[in-house]
């Protein structure tokens, strides 16, 4: 027993590793460089025509019916494809990895975010473009699309680059199906186990196994269940999070100019939310900012290509602009609501020697503030000695050579009725989910354990379902269609181990192999960069009115 233990420790030691070195800094400044690159050669389309891609986008799906509906069975439509495209990247990251990267990296990872996100609009676009542009029928009518096709068709037509084009094209498809199973089905049936469980009192083996049951119908209809599924589920869970989360916006209104100040002036401050000072700070708020939001939108994965190259758009470049504003709706807008409910609640949180001076059994909020004040003893006494605690200059309480910081803390304790001095207390740090508990409490009570609950499930459940249907097209690539009803069976079973499992280490290996997916993808897109040009530009000028027929797809189809 204790062999295996001291395994699977070493193996999650390993595996750790593996996913910092995937996902370091050479893979994040090329996620980013990719973003930059296609930003300047398509001359910030992102910026120069917002009416253009929120027209064929947001505002199509009220004025036009083919894109809410299709005759198609063996499509999506794009309405279906987009709402199954946000399932897949709306998960639980957008609630507690955004409270992560503000604990971590302080308010202005929220600025770097952003940026992050204008920037990824591109990459999004250029791979989207590219899945229409290569997708053909298959030999039961459903559209073949994704990276795979056009790393597999695109780098064919150089024969320098036919057989590389292939090993990326599995090398891809691969990487997507381990994924599936880790970050795309344990993780997130896990999540909602832990939540039920905490919140609710529901045995994690009756979570996991109604999870099973319901992957197990939804993705057992195919394509076109799954697809009829998120356009009913993904409106519906980002209306509940976002009323939810704009309720407590309204209630801290007032707040709103602290928490855009100091989402500005932390994105520049050389004091980072960890205490660090010097450029080192500064670089960690920035990569903690750009990290969160390529994880967020996974533009540059090529994982929503999958779905997108589904849709019965028959424009390249519309469904390019649904890869725009896919990244818009997960990242500019629901990491942002996130950010704010965070800052605008934890804006009246007290500085600690305040909470201390204060301290009941109540428990207080603590924002550590960067003044440098002299040290200030806190006395503790108990019944069998005097323990010494040091308020130091940086807001630290410390005892012998430990010390704690962290951006966001709570703090109660115990007072001696008659003497006043502090018995106790217990200062503990707030982060991740625990930060988004925080900010609903605050305004919610005891619904927000409900509210949350109902979000996180939703959220998770919603990525599974996307995430099946980037499964079944990797399984069509490597293995063939006859092979759908077996990745049905296993992924299913899996979403049951997955919410009784300890998953660090499942954590890990999905980190790994969804950060791989990027490599062969990024490729592939820079070079066929001249194929989203010419069909960008050609459709920019019959936009304007030249006369230019649509550039078909290459195997000569719409």
């Amino acid at each position: 027993m204790m062999k295996g233990v001291i395994k699977t420790e070493r193996a999650l030691e390993i595996s750790e590793k593996l996913a910092s070195a995937v996902w370091g800094v050479p893979t994040i400044a090329l996620l980013v460089g990719v973003g930059v690159f296609y930003t300047v050669r398509l001359r910030f389309f992102q910026f120069r025509h917002p009416g253009l891609w929120l027209s064929n986008t947001f505002f199509a799906i009220f004025k036009k019916e083919n894109v809410r509906n299709h005759s198609d069975k063996k499509s999506l439509s794009q309405f279906q494809a987009m709402a199954t495209t946000l399932a897949a990247t709306i998960g639980t990251g957008n609630i507690a990895g955004v409270a992560a990267a503000i604990a971590a990296g302080g308010p202005g990872a929220v600025f770097w975010m952003w940026l992050c996100s204008l920037i990824s609009m591109m990459t999004s676009y250029s791979e989207n473009l590219l899945g229409i542009y290569y997708r053909h029928r298959g030999e039961n009518g459903e559209w073949r699309g994704g990276p795979m096709y056009y790393l597999k068709e695109g780098l064919s037509k150089n024969r320098h680059s036919a057989k590389a084009g292939l090993v990326l094209a599995y090398a891809f498809s691969a990487f997507t199906l381990l994924a599936s199973f880790g970050i795309g089905n344990m993780s997130q049936s896990n999540s909602i186990s832990v939540v039920f469980s905490s919140s609710l009192n529901i045995s994690p083996y009756i979570t996991g196994a109604i999870v099973a049951v319901i992957t197990f119908v939804a993705i057992g209809g195919g394509v076109e269940r799954i697809g009829a599924i998120t356009e009913k589920l993904v409106p519906f869970m980002a209306l509940f999070y976002i009323s939810a989360s704009l309720y407590i916006v309204i209630c801290n209104i007032q707040n709103a100019p602290a928490v855009f100040s100091s989402i500005i002036r932390s994105a520049f401050s050389l004091r980072s939310a960890a205490g660090g000072i010097g450029g080192a700070a500064l670089g960690k708020c920035i990569s903690i900012g750009f990290k969160r939001g390529v994880f967020s939108n996974e533009a540059g994965l090529g994982s929503t290509v999958l779905v997108g190259s589904s849709s019965n758009v028959k424009e390249p470049a519309i469904q390019g602009m649904w890869g725009i504003f896919q990244v818009f709706v997960d990242t500019t807008v629901i990491c942002t609501v996130t950010a704010f409910v965070l800052l605008s609640t934890t804006v009246n949180a007290v500085p600690l020697r305040t909470a201390i001076n204060n301290l009941s059994e109540n428990t207080q909020y603590v924002l550590l503030d960067e003044s440098k004040q002299s040290p200030e003893k806190v006395f503790l006494s108990d019944a069998h000695e005097n323990s010494v605690y040091t308020l130091a200059p940086d807001n630290t309480i410390e005892k012998g050579a430990k010390s704690t910081y962290s951006n966001i803390m709570s703090i109660r304790g115990v007072r001696d009725k008659e003497s006043g001095r502090i018995k106790s207390f217990i200062l503990e740090e707030i982060e991740g989910a625990a930060l988004v508990s925080l900010a609903f409490n605050c305004v919610f009570g005891k619904w927000a354990d409900i509210i949350l609950s109902v979000s996180v499930a939703l959220f998770a459940l919603s990525t599974i379902m996307g995430w099946s249907f980037y499964g079944i097209k990797s399984i069509d690539f490597i293995f063939g269609e006859r092979k759908r009803k077996a990745y049905i069976f296993v992924f299913s079973l899996l979403s049951f181990f997955g919410a009784i499992a300890r998953l660090d280490l499942v954590w890990c290996i999905s980190d790994i192999f969804n950060g791989l997916m990027a490599i062969p993808n990024l490729f592939g897109i820079v070079l066929l960069s001249k194929d989203v040009i010419a069909v960008t530009n050609n459709f920019l000028r019959r936009q304007s009115g030249e006369k230019l027929t649509a550039l078909l797809n290459i195997h000569g189809e719409y």
